[in-house]
């Protein structure tokens, strides 16, 4: 497995943790949070992410996030009103 690779599985799955698994809101950007959990430098993984997988990691990061409120919205039933949109 090519080191780009192996780094762009790693940045899926802290957004797919982040989005559907974490309860709690983070206190800051997104950009600072990814960089902080995968220790580089935002820039470098953005572009790494673009370069393997053909859009961005704001496009993946929406994605994932437009996923979990169909979700909420289906499975648990809420309301627009009740939905966690922040």
């Amino acid at each position: 497995m090519t080191r780009k690779v192996s780094w762009l599985k790693k940045i899926k799955a802290v957004i797919i943790e982040l989005v559907h698994y974490n309860e709690e809101q983070i206190k800051i950007t997104f950009s600072d949070y990814l960089s902080e959990k995968l220790n580089h430098h935002y820039s470098h993984l953005a572009n790494l992410f673009s370069d393997v997988k053909g859009i961005t990691i704001e496009q993946f990061y929406l994605t994932h996030k437009i996923e979990k409120v169909k979700e909420l919205l289906v499975y648990d039933e809420l309301s627009l009103t009740e939905l966690p949109l922040d």
